[in-house]
Order: C-alpha cells, then sequence, then structure tokens
C-alpha cells in the first residue's frame, strides 16, 4: 500500500517528495582573542630632542567579535631624547571578558648622527712672523648632546716662515665622529726691516 501511495502521489506532484531535514545547530568554540604588533615587535629609532615617538600600535581580533581594536599604542614610555631599551605592551579583552595573551614590542632609541662642525673665520690665515698666533677654532654641534668640545691638532711656529695645518676633531658621547676640518696658516715676513739709532737718550727708527 505504500508503494502504491507513493507512485499515485509523484503522479501528482510530477516528482519524488523528497522530505527535507531540521537544520542542524552549529556551534563555535570560542577562543582568547590574538593581538598582532604592527611592524613588528622590534623597533630602532633615532634619538632626538625636538621629535616624538609614534608608536604604530597593534590590532585585536577574535573569532567571533572580529576586529576588537586596531592601531592601538601600547602602555609604556618611551623617551626619544635618551638612548636605551623600551618596552611597549599591549593586552586586549573581549565581550565575553576572554583577554588575549599580552604581547610586547621592544622598542631601541640609538644615537648614530655624527656633529657638525663649522670652521671660525678663514679656512686659509696669513699671520705676520714673531707675532703670535691665537687661533680661531671651530663650533661643533651634535643633534642630541648640543654643544661639543673639540680637539686640535698640529702647530704654528711664529718665528718660521711656512705654511702649517691645524685639524679639528670631535666627537659626541655616543662616540660618532665628526667630520675632520683643517685650516692652513701661512707664516710670513712683510715687515721691513727697522734700523735703530740711539743718540744720547733719545732713540731714532729709520
Amino acid at each position: 500500500k505504500s508503494d502504491d501511495f507513493d507512485k499515485k502521489l509523484a503522479q501528482v506532484v510530477g516528482s519524488p517528495v523528497v522530505v527535507a531535514s531540521k537544520p542542524s545547530l552549529q556551534t563555535f568554540s570560542k577562543v582568547q582573542p590574538i593581538i598582532y604588533i604592527t611592524g613588528g615587535d622590534l623597533e630602532t629609532v633615532e634619538a632626538s630632542t625636538t621629535a616624538t615617538y609614534s608608536d604604530a600600535g597593534a590590532t585585536c581580533s577574535d573569532n567571533q567579535d572580529g576586529i576588537i581594536y586596531t592601531n592601538k599604542a601600547g602602555a609604556g614610555i618611551v623617551k626619544p631624547s635618551v638612548v636605551g631599551e623600551y618596552t611597549k605592551s599591549y593586552t586586549c579583552t573581549d565581550k565575553d571578558l576572554l583577554e588575549a595573551t599580552p604581547v610586547d614590542k621592544f622598542v631601541t632609541i640609538v644615537d648614530t648622527t655624527i656633529p657638525v662642525c663649522k670652521l671660525s673665520g678663514s679656512v686659509v690665515v696669513t699671520h705676520e712672523a714673531s707675532f703670535a698666533y691665537k687661533d680661531a677654532g671651530v663650533v661643533c654641534k651634535d643633534t642630541l648632546d648640543g654643544n661639543v668640545q673639540y680637539t686640535t691638532t698640529g702647530s704654528v711656529d711664529t718665528s718660521k716662515v711656512g705654511t702649517y695645518t691645524l685639524f679639528y676633531n670631535a666627537a659626541d658621547r655616543a662616540g660618532n665622529k665628526a667630520k675632520t676640518l683643517s685650516r692652513v696658516v701661512k707664516v710670513v715676513d712683510s715687515l721691513k726691516p727697522v734700523i735703530g739709532l740711539k743718540i744720547g737718550e733719545q732713540p731714532y727708527f729709520h
């Protein structure tokens, strides 16, 4: 009888009858959020007394809430004017109060910029022999340390006509050496001889 009923029903609807099954309930396994650091967990920044540190931040997401935050700065202070190592820490909690595994970014402030020196006075100096020579020196400045002391090598012998070269060097506290500068000092004898006579107590010069 059942077969006869199916045949008659098929003749009426023109196709086999399919009984739809009830949809199954699909469950999701809730997992903790994950934090991704933008640009990686290691960063090197050139030291500066004027610039501020900008944290690229991190992104946190999970399989149900999606993106929880993006480009969020981490906790921790970075001093761009002080050479050293710093840590930025990132945490995240989803709507179900599940916490992500905390992650850290390590920021290293370095000083690799050399000081810049500038000559005071001329590159070539002509100096009269027998007169004491006073060098104008140089001025050296560093982006981090400010004014930097310099050293001078070489000497000028004002008792001898000739050409002398002075060299100037400087380095900042990080050991970065400035470009060496130099000055040429030409000791000349351009004064005419002076003949002095003394008649009695009165001197005469010619």
